[in-house]
């Protein structure tokens, strides 16, 4: 198995352990994060987006999708966050 396989098998297991996946929609971040997404999301977890550059999907309109508004700043994005988890969390939804 070959480093790249290695790496995918990680991320599938991590996204099994969690509760939550925080995408962010970067550039810079590897276009797999939309596999991930689909991955969470087929397991019955929440997704929460955030970051420039989205490119729209009919998954980011999925009831366990919640998405931080593109104009937060960054500084301001980590409590966003968190505020949507609350939410989540409230909601029983997590």
């Amino acid at each position: 198995m070959g480093d790249q396989s290695k790496a995918a098998n990680v991320d599938l297991m991590d996204i099994d352990r969690s509760d939550i996946l925080i995408l962010r929609t970067d550039p810079k971040v590897s276009p797999g994060k939309f596999t991930e997404m689909g991955y969470a999301l087929a397991r019955s977890k929440p997704v929460i987006i955030f970051g420039g550059n989205r490119t729209e999907s009919v998954f980011f309109h999925h009831y366990k999708v919640k998405i931080v508004p593109e104009d937060v700043e960054e500084e301001e994005c980590v409590a966003a966050i968190l505020n949507v988890v609350s939410q989540l969390i409230e909601h029983g939804v997590v």
